[in-house]
């Protein structure tokens, strides 16, 4: 293609898709179709995926998520499996699922066979259980309201019969959802200093915010109080990494030079 990275449209629109997978009827649907179905048979909707890729079923990490994954995982030797009716899965193998959708999903977009693609892992890739359907729901829906804290005081969650024909409608404000997650804030900011020390760097010039949780306002407010108004640049997170596959990918495609992102990316890193 051109120069310039093209994000992908998705279902009904959206450039980014869900990393969720659920069965349903011995079939796989993944992203907002599976999203979409989750409230129906949450015991058969996968999420966390990428989370359990390299780790055993005793990971410490395994242990804590566990008890929030509405489905059932099991041990297998060194690693674990994923339990939905009566088969069992493997993380791989769903997260496979995942990369046909993406794949069928750039074919019908590019009018043409992919063949090739870069994949970005976690960093740890080389080394409530029985969640109900009315938390699951309630749990959606507030991921998806929490965004709108970036313009808003105050956001209503109105679920419809959510029990007995009731419906659930709670006010929560800005400050309470701040309130909730000042702890978390602040284990963010020790992370910065800890990082900032092993990578040696003294003076920083401009900030760029990636991942979901840096929409928070109050992330941006408490970097620039730290870094004394340093700019601070916000663009699509939930992009960023593809944008720097898709960049990476063309250095390879051109043979140019991709090893030098390698190393910086091994830097980054080692800063963890």
């Amino acid at each position: 293609m051109g120069e310039e990275v093209e994000c992908i449209s998705f279902f009904q629109g959206h450039q980014t898709t869900p990393s969720v997978v659920t069965v349903k009827d011995g079939t796989f649907l993944a992203g907002e179709l599976a999203l979409g179905c989750a409230h129906i048979n949450p015991e058969n909707n996968i999420f966390h995926i990428k989370r359990m890729i390299g780790r055993s079923f005793e990971d410490d990490i395994i242990k804590s998520f566990k008890r929030m994954w509405p489905f059932e995982i099991r041990p297998e030797e060194n690693k674990l499996q994923i339990q939905i009716n009566d088969k069992m899965y493997y993380p791989e193998d769903v997260l496979t699922e995942l990369a046909l959708h993406l794949k069928s999903t750039a074919k019908e977009y590019l009018a043409m066979d992919v063949t090739h693609a870069v994949v970005a892992v976690p960093y740890h890739f080389s080394r409530v259980k029985n969640t109900s359907s009315i938390v699951h729901r309630i749990r959606i829906e507030c991921e998806k309201l929490k965004r709108y804290f970036i313009k808003l005081d105050s956001i209503t969650v109105s679920i419809d019969s959510i029990y007995n024909c009731r419906s659930l409608v709670v006010e929560i404000s800005k400050s309470m959802f701040f309130s909730w997650i000042s702890n978390h804030l602040k284990t963010c900011m020790t992370i910065v200093d800890r990082v900032l020390v092993k990578a040696g760097c003294s003076h920083i010039d401009e900030i760029i915010l990636v991942g979901g949780s840096t929409r928070i306002p109050k992330v941006s407010e408490l970097l620039r109080e730290k870094f004394h108004g340093v700019q601070i640049k916000h663009f699509k997170p939930d992009e960023a990494v593809a944008r720097g596959a898709a960049i990476f990918g063309h250095l390879i495609q051109n043979n140019d030079s991709p090893k030098m992102l390698i190393q910086e990316i091994d830097k980054l890193i080692a800063t963890r």
